[in-house]
Parts: C-alpha cells; structure tokens; sequence
C-alpha cells in the first residue's frame, strides 16, 4: 500500500508540475504578445505625432504666406500666429524665417 501512495503522490506531483509550467508558458507567452503590441502603438502613436506636426506646421505656413500675400507687416504676422497658434516669440520668429 505504501508503494501505491508513493506512486500517486509522484504522479500527482508530475501532474501539477505539468500543468503548472503549462499556464507558466501561457503567460510568458501572453506578456510577449502584450509587449510586441505595446511596441506597435508607440511606433503608431510616434508616426501619428509626427503627420500632426507637420499638418501644425503646414497650417501655419499657410496663413503666414497668406497674410503676406494680404501685405501684413511681418509684426503684425508674428503677433496673429503667436495668438492664434499660440506660439511663443522664438517659436513664431522659426516659422516666419522658414516661409522667407
């Protein structure tokens, strides 16, 4: 009889290890595919910054040759895409040296 209780107990503790190292690889599995997918949204989240930025940075272009083309004065232009954009100075000086 005891040689029969050792045999479950072995085979049970075969068992369990089996399954357990199963669900163990499930997960590790599962994490691989979550940290892959997270990869992709960066890389989507990075690329769809990058187009919104240039669309930013055409928008604003677009209204400083428009309102040189209107004849503003280059101050008044800073001031507009300073406030409508809400750049700062610096910032507004970069766009109107980059349309010249």
């Amino acid at each position: 009889m005891c040689k029969e209780v050792e045999e479950y107990a072995k085979d049970y503790a075969k068992e369990y290890a089996e399954d357990y190292s199963k669900e163990y690889r499930k997960q590790a599995e599962e994490a691989k595919e979550n940290e892959a997918k997270a990869k992709e949204n960066e890389i989507r989240a990075k690329e769809n910054e990058a187009k919104m930025k240039k669309k930013f940075d055409n928008m604003i272009m677009n209204a400083v040759k428009k309102k040189r083309s209107l004849k503003m004065a280059e101050e008044e232009i800073k001031l507009f895409i300073m406030d409508v954009y809400d750049l700062n100075e610096k910032e507004a000086d970069a766009y109107i040296k980059r349309v010249q």
